[in-house]
């Protein structure tokens, strides 16, 4: 499932090929079938679908480079790892995993860095002959060279890595499946991928693919590492404080829109001398460039997304359109929590079918709504006669009501109120009135509102 985190880097690539006129790719990367999970590339692409972000070529649209699932791909990856044997460039390791694991530890033990031994790669052609003959197991690693590899990072600037600090990366599995630094590389030079960006977490693995592409003979693309996302106290962003699915955040309440703005302001900052917050995706497309992405870890705020929702949900209800998608968000959910078996005994509940009404109710609400959930509770006195006999209710009354004095306000209170016309039957003409009430019986007006509720 698409986490806060891959929707960023989606986000961002996506930003940039639209900032660039180029096309935005979905390609499911799924060559560890260890991780396999039934349903996640339904679910990613149903995440992308709901912020609106379309992609131009992947696995649903096709397009000039599919399939654009790897492990669809494994005969393109099994003859490029081939030809990194010919050229001398990886080797074949016969070490079987107890091996590696005991050299590990071993090397753990004594507190030295835990690289390949490169046992293999001392085995005579005879012996390697040998082996494949008994039908031996094996993988295929990338042979480093000596000397150092340098990484030029929009974000981050030029880093260079001594080459004898990496490991002899394995290329191909055991099992035929290729792992993520081969199936990359050579998926993204096939496909001509223009710009790499992804998140700081790959910026130690980089030297490794900028020496398959020079083992290849291939120009690398473009490299930009994406900063972390942090908790409050700075630590790596945690799902107990937010780095949970996209669908989650669906699931609360929050608007498209809304996760779209707050996430676009996770480690990215507008050009100078712009103030305004609530952006949408069109004005993303038109603001983005990778100068504006910080290198500093991005503080997680569920507070921003927040108010972010807030403020979206507002200008949504502004429109007609827009307030006839809230009605469309809303409505189940009012049906659902209310009732659907009651509308004949409650004449009230009727209007759970006249959209106009819902409509409404939603502006008259909406200032008070933080999550579309939120809408459902402050909407039911809408829909459903109060009951009068609850607790809450009784509680209520006694510590508001003053006998004949509070009857006469309320009475006169109902009056004004009646006789508001229907079409200006909104916030301000009913403050007005109300207020006329309170000053003309010499009490602050919460006294009126509040016999009301």
């Amino acid at each position: 499932m698409m986490h806060l985190g891959g929707l960023r880097t989606a986000m961002f690539n996506y930003l940039l090929a639209k900032a660039k006129g180029g096309t935005f790719i979905l390609r499911i990367e799924d060559t560890d079938q260890t991780r396999f999970v039934e349903g996640a590339m339904e679910s990613l692409e149903d995440s992308l679908e709901w912020v609106g972000m379309e992609y131009d070529e992947g696995p649903k649209k096709g397009g000039k480079y599919g399939p654009y699932i790897q492990s669809q791909r494994k005969d393109i990856y099994h003859k490029h790892a081939q030809e990194l044997l010919q050229n001398g460039s990886a080797y074949r390791c016969f070490c079987s995993s107890q091996r590696l694991e005991e050299f590990r530890a071993r090397s753990s033990s004594k507190g030295t860095m835990t690289l390949y031994d490169r046992a293999c790669l001392k085995l005579t052609q005879q012996e390697i002959d040998k082996r494949l003959q008994d039908g031996l197991p094996y993988t295929i690693r990338l042979k480093i060279t000596p000397g150092t590899t340098m990484v030029e990072d929009v974000i981050r600037g030029k880093v260079s890595f001594p080459n004898h600090q990496l490991d002899d990366q394995i290329l191909l599995k055991s099992d035929g499946m290729p792992t993520y630094h081969l199936a990359n590389v050579v998926d993204d030079h096939l496909m001509h991928i223009s710009h790499v960006i992804r998140g700081e977490e790959w910026l130690a693995s980089t030297p490794k693919h900028i020496l398959l592409y020079q083992a290849f003979g291939w120009r690398p693309p473009i490299f930009a590492h994406l900063p972390l996302l942090l908790n409050k106290d700075r630590s790596k962003l945690s799902k107990r404080q937010g780095d949970v699915s996209v669908a989650y955040y669906k699931n609360q309440g929050y608007l498209p829109e809304a996760v779209l703005n707050f996430v676009s302001f996770l480690g990215w900052t507008p050009p100078s001398g712009m103030t305004q917050e609530v952006l949408y995706l069109k004005d993303l497309e038109r603001l983005f460039s990778l100068k504006g992405v910080n290198k500093g870890g991005s503080v997680v705020s569920l507070d921003k997304l927040e108010w972010l929702n807030v403020q979206h949900i507002r200008k949504k209800a502004e429109s007609p359109e827009g307030l006839g998608e809230l009605v469309r968000l809303v409505k189940p959910q009012l049906v659902e929590a209310i009732g659907k078996d009651n509308r004949a005994s409650n004449p009230l509940l009727q209007r759970l079918e006249d959209d106009a009404y819902i409509g409404r109710v939603l502006n008259a609400v909406k200032d008070r709504v933080h999550v579309m959930g939120d809408f459902v509770g402050l909407s039911r006195y809408f829909f459903l006669e109060p009951n009068l006999a609850d607790q809450t209710a009784i509680t209520m009354k006694e510590s508001l009501w003053r006998g004949k004095e509070s009857e006469d306000i309320m009475g006169q209170t109902m009056a004004v109120l009646e006789a508001i016309p229907e079409g200006e039957f909104a916030h301000s003409r009913i403050f007005q009135a109300v207020s006329g009430v309170a000053k003309e019986r010499g009490v602050a007006v919460g006294v009126p509102l509040n016999l009301c509720r």
